[in-house]
This record gives C-alpha cells, structure tokens and sequence, in this order.
C-alpha cells in the first residue's frame, strides 16, 4: 500500500474509484436512480481531473492500481473520500482522512466540515464529526439525501 499526492495520470482511476464506490456501495443505502445521478459527475474526464487537481488531493495505491482518494478543498472543507469495493474496510479511508486533517491543522484550519452520505456518516462520527444538518440536493432532478457534518481541530 502506498499513499502518496494525487498525480494527474491518477485521474482515470480515481475515476474509477469513485464510480465503483457509488455504483456499488453506494446501491447498499440509495435507490437505483439516486446513484445513477449522484456517479454522473465521474463519466466527464477532463472535469473529474480538474476538480482532483484543486486543494489537496491524496490517493491509496495497491498493487500500483488506485484505490481510494480523498480531497481537501477549499481549505476547510472535506470535499471527496472514496474507497474502491474491493478495498473497502481495510484503513485506506481512516489513512486518507488522517493526512488531510493533519495538513488542515497544519494550514492553521480550526473547524472542517463536510458533507456525508448515508454511508459515510458513520465513518465520520467515528472520527469526531457532528451532525450539522440533514439535507437534500437535487441531482438530475433526483433528490438525494446527504448529512452536513463539522469537527473543531485542536493544533
């Protein structure tokens, strides 16, 4: 296992990551037609890999292959973790969030905020998170439901 900075050649696997999470596990807790319009964002090359190269991107390689990533952007703000099926529950997640909370420490960030799925709120209550809010955001005029969730940083 290797963590490292996200690379831009790492975009057609994060890609893949992300579409795998959500297709998959994501089928586990939204309904077929929610995670068809929550994993359209991850069919457009060019503008997955532009949002991957904004703030602060890390990514998990197995095997040479791309795993998990996560993104810390803006600088407050939690803005994508997602862990491949075939690597789920193995640390990868808690690997990622770590880095990217100790470089929000180190950047002087005194609160982070995020929003989570129904699968990864518990992933973040674990980790100290609080449930701000419950919301809903429409996606290809299907509404999802998601969790606005903070954590104060101590330096």
């Amino acid at each position: 296992m290797t963590l490292r900075r996200y690379q831009r050649a790492d975009a057609v696997e994060a890609a893949e990551v992300a579409r795998a999470a959500i297709r998959v596990t994501g089928a586990e807790a939204y309904q077929p037609d929610q995670v068809a319009a929550w994993s359209a964002w991850t069919d457009e090359p060019e503008s997955f890999a532009r949002l991957l190269a904004q703030g602060e991107t890390w990514v998990v390689e197995q095997d040479g292959v791309v795993v998990a990533f996560a993104q810390r952007f803006p600088a407050d703000y939690l803005n994508l973790l997602y862990t491949h099926p075939t690597a789920n529950r193995q640390g990868f997640a808690s690997q990622l969030y770590s880095v990217l909370e100790t470089g929000a420490i180190a950047n002087g960030v005194t609160a982070f905020m995020t929003k989570a799925s129904h699968l990864s709120r518990p992933f973040f209550a674990k980790h100290g998170w609080q449930l701000d809010e419950r919301e809903v955001v429409e996606r290809d005029g299907v509404r999802i439901e998601r969790f606005a969730m903070s954590k104060r940083l101590k330096p």
